[in-house]
């Protein structure tokens, strides 16, 4: 779990050319996948998780 300031999902409607947004716009705690659930209006490859390129740990 990951707690991070959060503004929106990247969404892919199945056969359409357009993308949209799913907007949160608040901190959260999530898994690295929020939106997975939502499937097949979130993607994998929209996924925090795929867009991650480093992460700082705190104690």
């Amino acid at each position: 779990l990951i707690c991070h300031a959060m503004w929106g999902i990247t969404t892919r409607p199945p056969l359409s050319t357009h993308s949209g947004r799913l907007v949160v716009g608040r901190t959260v705690i999530t898994t690295l996948a929020p939106g997975k659930e939502q499937y097949p209006l979130v993607q994998p490859q929209d996924l925090l998780v795929e867009k991650l390129t480093r992460m700082v740990l705190l104690n």
